[in-house]
Formats: structure tokens, C-alpha cells, sequence
């Protein structure tokens, strides 16, 4: 049995809500994007310092990375002593790995900190943690951004990031029972975020089990999920942050 658990749902600026943020939790336990109010989410989860494997990131925008140098820190000085996985695609790495060195510089060595493992991904090379198979597809974004599935004893799980699904995305979402999905607008044709009936299109075409929407702007929201509910019906849910879904095949 694996589970979600949300520390946040939200879009960029909408702080009551949190960023969108979310701890996977089964053969391994994954993070999933750390912006700027996540450390103080996951700190309040009371977790073992230690218990986590991986961070993931989806994108460099700062709603979903500007985190990780605080996230960091705090496990270090929680005396974390197993190496940690960092992962994301490669352009993106760089850049984090560069906020790290603007955030804290020296702060990271191998000499002060444990070990990071720093994972550029591709979309042909799936990355393992532990009993865990993490592959990556890129969505259409104005920074690349890349959608995560994640694979775990035959379960399949896919959190978009932001940006438009495309066809690499969707091949990556195939199969998936579990998809955390951001839908920003109600009927505007962004060109880098969902609206309600781009989402409707997914859920047609692929048949999700359990639909789960995030990052739709404040002002959209109930118009957004009360589309969605009348279009999708019990399949879509709309996670709040501290909320956990428990994952099956």
C-alpha cells in the first residue's frame, strides 16, 4: 500500500493553500517539487530526518524549487546521516545546484553535510530508489518542466509539475490508476497551463482511477472544480494541503 500526502495545493501566490507539494510514501518515500513554504509543511509532519530517499523537482520556477536549500539545511542540522537522491531533469539540475551555492553556499560539501546524490533525468533513462522506478516526460511549459511517473511494485502513479500535457506526457501517464493533475483556469486558453476541458480531455482519453486536481489559480477554483465534478463526477477530487490519499492497484 502507497500514499499520497499533500503539503500544499496551491498556485504560486496563493499562500493560503501552499504551493503544490506532495510526499510519495511507499517502497520509497519521495518529494515532489519544494517551494518556498514547503520546508515549513514538511517539518510539521514531525518526520524522521532520515526516512526520506529522493526530491524530486519538476521545474525551476520558484514555487516548486525555491525550498529545497531551507529543506536541506534543516535536514542536515536534524543530524541526517543516509545520502539523499536530488533529481530532476538535467537543465534544471544545474539550476538547482546553483540556488543551492546562492542559498548556502558551502553549506552542502561532503565535509559538512550527508551525502547528496545529484540525478540529471532524462525521458529514456528511468532513475531506481530502492524497489521505486521514477521516469520523466516533459510537458509544454515556458521553463521546461517535466511531468513524473512513478512506479512501484506494479502501481502507477504520474504528478504533472505545470504546463500542458502533451504526447510525450501522455504516453507517460498511460496505465497510471493515480494522476496528480494542475488544472490553473476554468475556460482560459493559456498557452503554459490546463484548463477544464484540457483536463476533461485527459481523463477521456486515459481513464484514470482517482483524478487529483492542484494548482488552480484563487480566483478559478470553484468555478474549476465545479466544472470538473459536473464533467468527471466521483474519478476527480481536489486535495487540500495535509490532506493523504492511499494508493492501490
Amino acid at each position: 500500500m502507497a500514499q499520497l500526502t499533500f503539503l500544499g495545493t496551491g498556485s504560486a501566490t496563493d499562500f493560503e493553500m501552499g504551493q503544490t507539494s506532495l510526499i510519495y510514501r511507499g517502497s520509497a518515500t519521495i518529494l515532489i517539487d519544494c517551494g518556498p513554504q514547503t520546508p515549513v509543511a514538511f517539518t510539521r509532519t514531525r518526520p524522521d530526518p532520515d526516512a526520506l530517499d529522493a526530491v524530486y523537482i519538476t521545474h525551476r520556477h520558484g514555487d516548486h524549487c525555491f525550498g529545497i536549500g531551507a529543506l536541506l539545511l534543516w535536514l542536515r542540522l536534524a543530524r541526517r546521516e543516509k545520502p539523499l537522491t536530488l533529481a530532476a531533469e538535467s537543465g534544471t539540475l544545474e539550476y538547482l545546484k546553483q540556488l543551492l551555492d546562492i542559498g548556502y553556499s558551502g553549506a552542502f560539501l561532503p565535509s559538512k553535510c550527508f551525502p547528496i546524490r545529484y540525478v540529471g533525468l532524462s525521458a529514456s533513462e528511468p532513475l531506481r530508489v530502492s524497489s521505486t522506478f521514477l521516469s520523466i516526460a516533459e510537458t509544454a511549459h515556458n521553463v521546461p518542466n517535466c511531468a513524473l511517473r512513478i512506479e512501484d511494485s506494479g502501481l502507477l502513479t504520474a504528478i504533472s509539475g505545470d504546463g500542458l500535457v502533451t504526447a510525450q506526457t501522455s504516453k507517460l501517464y498511460e496505465g497510471c490508476d493515480y494522476i496528480v493533475q494542475e488544472c490553473a483556469y476554468f475556460t482560459h486558453d493559456h498557452p503554459n497551463h490546463m484548463n477544464v476541458e484540457r483536463v476533461v480531455a485527459v481523463a477521456e482519453a486515459l481513464s484514470p482511477k482517482h483524478l487529483m486536481v492542484t494548482h488552480c489559480i484563487a480566483e478559478e477554483r470553484a468555478c474549476v472544480e465545479r466544472a470538473l465534478t459536473e464533467r468527471l463526477g466521483a474519478t476527480v477530487t481536489f486535495p487540500r494541503a495535509g490532506d493523504q490519499v492511499r494508493l492501490s492497484d
